[in-house]
């Protein structure tokens, strides 16, 4: 799998890793909004330290923002803070 969740006390530390596609960004930003730990969360860490390649459309974007949305609602509690590659 391409992309990790390692589930921390009151956080989540998300790796990507090859190559990520849209369908596997929302598919599994669904995976955590459904987990009962979601509405504890209070940051998450998206590493994308391992990632190569990465192929999201517009349409995707777009889906992953309207379910990101919905999930920022529900905890608004939530800092994220992302980790990039040089």
């Amino acid at each position: 799998m391409t992309i990790e969740h390692h589930w921390e006390t009151k956080g989540l530390h998300t790796k990507y890793r090859g190559n990520v596609n849209g369908i596997d960004m929302l598919s599994q930003a669904l995976l955590v909004g459904e987990d009962p730990r979601f509405d504890d969360l209070r940051y998450i860490i998206g590493d994308w330290s391992e990632a190569h390649n990465s192929s999201v459309g517009v349409d995707d974007v777009k889906q992953l923002v309207a379910c990101l949305t919905g999930m920022a609602r529900t905890n608004p509690h939530i800092r994220l803070a992302n980790v990039y590659r040089d």
